[in-house]
């Protein structure tokens, strides 16, 4: 039965071919007009941020914005509520600056060009115009925290010397019962693993309240660092 099923097979492929041979069959195919092909569509380039200028603004007026930030940086008593103004009205530019540069601006260039993103309270409020208020950067942190929360206190309680409040973070952790409290002192250790594992000084971001409490405080303005790995955090979250 092999040798038939070859046959069929050989003969198939001949009829084909003789087929395609005859003018009449030529003829026939060139008449009938054939359907172009759709291709996919495809992106021609990667998105970019959405985000677009206000209605009041021009590259002239973002620049007297950039400016003036800079002006009242340096003064012992800038103008708080004019500084949150200008940073709101510079956010697309500045978004747009730092994601779609050819070259990625460095933390001196960020810090040069837009001082007040590295002071505590703008800093924090950067982090809610960015997700226009819907979610607080605190809430994001926590979620992120938690996803990645085991992964970064076991890999700081593997390096040599922990720091001291890391150490207090996880015994506190392993003598609560309650699942919420648990979870709020484990997000809490991982924040305080992260210093540690990037071979950061723990000391220049957390400051003891009390030294009875044994309670800290973080200090936004030096968390510089910090600031690239708790963005993934939240982003990811």
């Amino acid at each position: 039965m092999l040798w038939k099923h070859r046959l069929q097979y050989k003969f198939q492929n001949f009829r084909k071919r003789v087929a395609f041979e005859i003018a009449a069959v030529q003829k026939k195919k060139l008449k009938v007009a054939r359907k172009p092909k759709s291709a996919p569509e495809s992106p021609a380039a990667p998105p970019q941020w959405g985000m677009k200028n206000p209605e009041t603004e021009d590259d002239a007026s973002i620049d007297g914005h950039i400016c003036w930030l800079q002006d009242e940086k340096r003064k012992r008593q800038p103008d708080f509520r004019g500084v949150s103004q200008s940073m709101a009205l510079t956010l697309a530019d500045r978004r747009t600056w730092i994601i779609s540069s050819p070259q990625t601006p460095s933390l001196a260039d960020i810090k040069s060009k837009y001082p007040w993103l590295f002071d505590d309270i703008q800093l924090l409020t950067e982090m809610n115009r960015i997700q226009d208020g819907e979610v607080t950067f605190f809430n994001s942190l926590r979620a992120g925290l938690g996803r990645y929360a085991s992964g970064l206190i076991k890999a700081c309680k593997g390096k040599r010397a922990p720091h001291a409040f890391f150490m207090e973070a996880t015994t506190e952790m392993e003598g609560y019962r309650e699942e919420q409290k648990i979870k709020d002192t484990s997000n809490k250790a991982a924040f305080l693993a992260i210093p540690g594992l990037l071979q950061e000084d723990i000391s220049l971001i957390l400051v003891p309240a009390c030294s009875e409490a044994r309670n800290f405080s973080v200090s936004f303005a030096s968390v510089c660092f910090l600031i690239p790995p708790l963005i993934s955090l939240v982003t990811i979250s």
